[in-house]
């Protein structure tokens, strides 16, 4: 049987990626009746996709809702299906047919989706009574694209973790060492010279430049013995470690660090391996940078990286004291954790070493890399203190609405993203 173009089309109607969301503003979802800038942002969102997907076509509207309807009813069966033994992973949820009856309200009435729907933990009494509040992916991603296209440019330093790591060592912010850089096949300066760089005697990762989250990341850990270094099956003197750098940087280009050490603090936050935070801050014109939310990201199990591929635990931090709420795994459906699954190290109620510190660092650095409305900042804590690990425009909304965190739409931040898109579409005319 032919599949109808519509179905087919990825630029029209996005496949089934698309039926995450209506794409068409159905007149009875709540957030096209709030007044406020949460709803203001959606509805220019929604204005965004319904002109992508669908066009002027009234036609096209009706298949493009009665397929959505087809594919959410399937995959309101499915995370059913999945999560059918909830109860016993997070207490807080509700039984079966209320977790059915929630999911329905919660399609038709605010166009949230059975995935968002687990993701968010909407099914606990705290984030159901303010569903109409949470921000989601879909929502927020048209227009994160949009500006980070209009600030192309500032975005090709901050997101080059060579060019990163030079600004903030021009600006005086503490950042997480380079120890060699390579592009194209060759080291590059400050590194390039008829003596090759000293490497550190400890364990060194390799980055490429313009990844993120965790991508194409490699460990090799030095061996004191011989002063080698090893990933566990090949063996590397420090030329060969720089061979390997200039290898990988073809076409792109690498960047090599230390393996970083957690404060004592956030050690036994971990498996081993490195424990981030995720502090978002924002930006206004008229106004100076603001601090949005912040998360600690705890590596877990065989995940040697704290974002989201690595599988880490996290945790809301409370912004004015520091402290750590209740633990949550990032895929749907999972429980509350007091403790981390590896070490049994308690992690609810722990103050962060640098909370002040930290706040102060990340606002300075925006004020520095601005004038960017919205910017997710890594930071690592080590036993000295604070350093800056990466820059991200586009961080998971889903991370920083944690429990014990309130909602994204009962924040500055719709305030934000609706000035910033303002202002660009005000630049454009």
């Amino acid at each position: 049987m032919r599949i109808p173009g519509v179905w087919r089309a990825k630029e029209s109607v996005g496949a089934l990626r698309l039926f995450q969301r209506c794409p068409v503003a159905l007149p009875w979802f709540r957030y096209l009746r709030d007044a406020g800038p949460q709803g203001e942002l959606l509805r220019l969102v929604q204005a965004l996709e319904c002109s992508r997907a669908v066009g002027p076509s009234r036609g096209k509207a009706v298949l493009v809702v009665f397929l959505w309807l087809i594919v959410s009813s399937r995959e309101i069966a499915l995370h059913l299906w999945r999560y059918r033994a909830l109860g016993r992973t997070d207490p807080t949820a509700p039984g079966t047919a209320r977790q059915l009856c929630q999911m329905v309200g919660a399609l038709l009435g605010d166009n949230i989706s059975p995935h968002s729907y687990y993701l968010f933990h909407l099914y606990r009494r705290e984030h159901w009574v303010a569903r109409h509040r949470f921000l989601l992916i879909w929502q927020l991603q048209p227009v994160f694209v949009a500006l980070d296209e209009a600030e192309r440019g500032a975005l090709e330093v901050a997101n080059d973790k060579l060019a990163f790591w030079q600004r903030c060592g021009t600006a005086g912010l503490p950042a997480v060492p380079v120890v060699a850089a390579a592009r194209a096949g060759r080291l590059v300066e400050p590194f390039a010279g008829a003596c090759p760089p000293a490497l550190p005697p400890v364990d060194l990762v390799f980055k490429p430049v313009d990844e993120y989250g965790g991508h194409g990341i490699e460990f090799f850990f030095h061996q004191a013995a011989s002063g080698h270094w090893s990933d566990g099956t090949r063996t590397l003197d420090a030329g060969g470690v720089l061979e390997h750098l200039c290898r990988r940087a073809q076409p792109g280009g690498m960047v090599l660090q230390p393996r970083m050490a957690n404060h004592p603090t956030t050690e036994p936050l971990s498996n081993g391996f490195l424990v981030t935070l995720r502090v978002v801050t924002e930006w206004i014109p008229g106004q100076p940078p603001y601090l949005l939310a912040a998360c600690c990201r705890m590596p877990s199990g065989d995940g040697r990286v704290a974002n989201l591929s690595g599988a880490p635990v996290l945790a809301a931090v409370d912004l004015e004291t520091g402290r750590l709420a209740l633990a949550e795994r990032p895929e749907p459906g999972s429980g509350l954790l007091e403790c981390h699954p590896d070490s049994g190290q308690r992690i609810a109620g722990v103050a962060l070493p640098f909370w002040a510190e930290v706040c102060a660092l990340a606002l300075r650095a925006h004020a520095t890399f601005g004038p960017f409305p919205t910017v997710g900042w890594d930071i690592v804590l080590t036993p000295e203190g604070p350093l800056l690990l990466e820059f991200n425009t586009r961080w998971a909304s889903s991370i920083l609405q944690l429990h014990g965190q309130p909602p994204l739409g009962l924040t500055r931040g719709p305030e934000c993203y609706l000035a910033a898109y303002r202002r660009l579409c005000g630049a454009k005319a």
